[in-house]
């Protein structure tokens, strides 16, 4: 069944997905990608990976980063939270200032995005050696007289979403071994 997943069906969906001009058609294609996640070895994931870079290329409308984030819900449950920080981190990052996302689902990306960023082992190591020294960082985020924290005045709503994800409590409670 692995074999004829990828070398029969996996081909075309791919095809699907990159050569259609209707959204819909991209949608399913990245849809049917997302279910067979599960089926697939590393590298058919990276294909994947790197069809959802293609589409998000040239589509950056709400559907295809939904879809893009329960695909890579799919390989965070298949391949593990490395393989996800590796190589699926820097494929959403670019997407988290896509205009059109609302605040629902820009809220669903930045969840998954500091989920992943939580459970890292670099950054669970990272905390734990902070706890373990005794060390504090003393860090305080003032904002005074500026709308965007790092934006440099640039007044978009992908910035503000950004900035109040960045500036919360919610933060400070993932990272809260850090003070």
């Amino acid at each position: 069944m692995h074999v004829l997943v990828k070398q029969a069906i996996m081909p075309r969906v791919h095809g699907l997905a990159l050569k259609t001009t209707v959204a819909a058609v991209r949608v399913n294609a990245l849809l049917c990608l997302g279910d067979m996640v599960h089926t697939l070895d590393k590298p058919a994931v990276l294909e994947i990976l790197q069809t959802i870079q293609c589409c998000t290329a040239v589509d950056r409308s709400a559907p295809t980063l939904m879809c893009t984030l329960g695909v890579a819900n799919s390989i965070l449950k298949k391949n593990g939270i490395e393989f996800v920080a590796e190589h699926v981190l820097p494929l959403l990052m670019p997407l988290l200032i896509a205009q059109q996302l609302n605040v629902q689902q820009f809220a669903k990306y930045m969840a998954f995005v500091k989920e992943i960023l939580r459970r890292t082992p670099t950054m669970e190591d990272f905390s734990d050696f902070i706890e373990d020294m005794e060390l504090m960082v003393d860090f305080q985020l003032v904002v005074v007289v500026c709308d965007y924290t790092w934006i440099k005045g640039d007044r978009t709503n992908a910035a503000s979403r950004i900035d109040r994800i960045l500036v919360s409590k919610e933060w400070d409670d993932s990272f809260r071994k850090i003070k």
